[in-house]
Formats: structure tokens, sequence, C-alpha cells
């Protein structure tokens, strides 16, 4: 759940959490 709050935060660093 909280993968979603730092979407903008990790997609910068591990795009992979996103998916």
């Amino acid at each position: 759940m909280s993968k979603r709050r730092k979407l903008r935060r990790v997609s910068n660093e591990k795009p992979n959490i996103i998916c």
C-alpha cells in the first residue's frame, strides 16, 4: 500500500516496485 504513495519517488529509482 505504501508503494502507491511513493510512486513518484520509487519511480525514479525502482520503477519495478510500481509493477
